[in-house]
């Protein structure tokens, strides 16, 4: 009931994973892909792509060519990233690996970036990206040298189409970034979605690398480990019930600074019996089989001895007791410092960071605080930040040894920067 209440946008809005520059135009060119193909299938004899069947006088020449077809499948494809490998060599450059992104291959993920680096992975491929398809492939079979239609190529190639993108520019209010509606023919919008793809399928590796360090913390944590996201949200503009007409003209606003800390429940990690049900995450601690992440499939009960059946990260079944399992309750907690400052520099970051720090510290044992942000150089990657970091450590570090006699380990303190979220 409550979705059939939100407004229009946010019912349209649907994909909001990343809302960078580099996902937005991959989105409207996806948009745009789709709107050319329909084009392309309706001018060339009626969409017939199944040429296999056909009589060759029944058919464009165009449809025959594999990078053609190789370029309708992708409006096929659902998920983004499929999209993405789906252009890259299966293997990258790694015999051993099933696909780039897996293996690293850094000369098929970004051939532009690495043209200078001297290394045997970043030596750029030149067989596979989206060029293969378009560039090095479809367009030198629809025009020549000259940039003309070959004879007995189907002139809908130049009819004119629209799409969206964005655009960063320079104006009196500084550098920004625009939406703009763009015209050209499909060769144009095949040229533009080209230089899109070179520059997603490096930012989605990014992101894929991303969640795959998310996943493998998430699965190795021990408590005491506290992790903490942080990020300043839009700023937030306060309005009254009641306000003159002057007033709507003047936005009155403050910063949200925003952080959500997660901790291993101890209590539950420390329990050695109690009923544990399916699809719980769980850290075996066996002798024989050592410690690893699994999933709990089913348990006989909850007494110590148990039978347990658990399904670990690469899929294979295993029998273990209650006692030999440790469950992995996670306690979040969402914390917000607000100011009327909108600088979001580096000072009221580390500001906000100290009381959260300490509330933290102040309910639970932590041994280790692991923060994680995106790149935004002026509160975030900077050196007024890293500076912060190793005062947070010294601190942290002689907080542990005052509170607790004897406790003497290391304390750590990180700092990721990545993808937003």
């Amino acid at each position: 009931m409550l979705s059939q209440l939100k407004p229009w946008n946010l019912k349209a809005a649907k994909q909001e994973s990343c809302l960078c520059k580099s996902c937005e135009n991959f989105g409207l060119h996806e948009k745009g892909l789709s709107d050319v193909f329909k084009l392309l299938e309706d001018k060339l004899k009626d969409g017939a792509l199944d040429v296999e069947e056909m009589p060759a006088n029944e058919h464009d020449a165009v449809l025959m060519y594999p990078a053609y077809r190789a370029l309708h499948e992708l409006t096929k494809m659902k998920r983004r990233i499929e999209k993405v490998e789906s252009v890259l060599c299966p293997t990258g450059q790694n015999p051993t690996a099933e696909k780039a992104f897996e293996s690293n291959c850094m000369g098929c993920i970004d051939p532009a970036g690495c043209k200078n680096i001297d290394s045997d992975q970043y030596v750029p491929c030149k067989e596979c990206g989206f060029q293969q398809f378009w560039s090095a492939g479809l367009r030198k079979q629809v025009l020549d040298c000259d940039g003309d239609l070959l004879p007995d190529v189907h002139p809908v190639w130049l009819q004119q189409v629209s799409w969206s993108q964005y655009k960063t520019g320079t104006d009196a209010d500084g550098k920004r970034t625009l939406r703009e509606e763009r015209k050209g023919s499909v060769i144009d919008f095949f040229d533009s979605l080209e230089r899109v793809y070179d520059k997603y399928q490096y930012h989605r590796y990014i992101l894929h690398r991303t969640r795959q360090s998310n996943l493998q913390f998430d699965r190795n944590a021990v408590p005491g480990m506290l992790k903490l996201d942080v990020d300043w949200a839009e700023n937030f503009t306060m309005l009254h019930a009641r306000e003159i007409q002057s007033e709507y003209w003047l936005l009155k606003q403050l910063s949200l600074f925003i952080g959500i800390g997660k901790l291993l429940s101890e209590e539950h990690w420390e329990a050695r019996c109690g009923k544990l049900e399916a699809g719980a995450e769980v850290t075996v601690t066996s002798l024989e089989h050592g410690m690893f992440w699994a999933e709990a499939i089913s348990c006989g009960g909850d007494a110590e001895d148990a039978k347990c059946t658990v399904r670990d990260a690469a899929g294979a079944l295993h029998d273990f007791q209650r006692c030999e399992l440790r469950a992995r309750v996670w306690y979040t907690v969402a914390q917000a410092g607000c100011t009327n400052d909108k600088k979001h520099d580096s000072y009221a970051t580390q500001h906000f960071m100290e009381r959260f720090i300490d509330e933290w510290m102040s309910e639970h044992k932590i041994t280790s605080i692991h923060i994680h942000s995106d790149n935004a150089g002026s509160h975030f990657k900077n050196s007024r930040t890293l500076n912060y970091l190793s005062r947070l450590h010294d601190r942290m570090q002689l907080l542990r040894e005052k509170d607790e006699v004897g406790y003497a380990p290391a304390f750590k303190v990180t700092w990721s920067f990545g993808c937003p979220g």
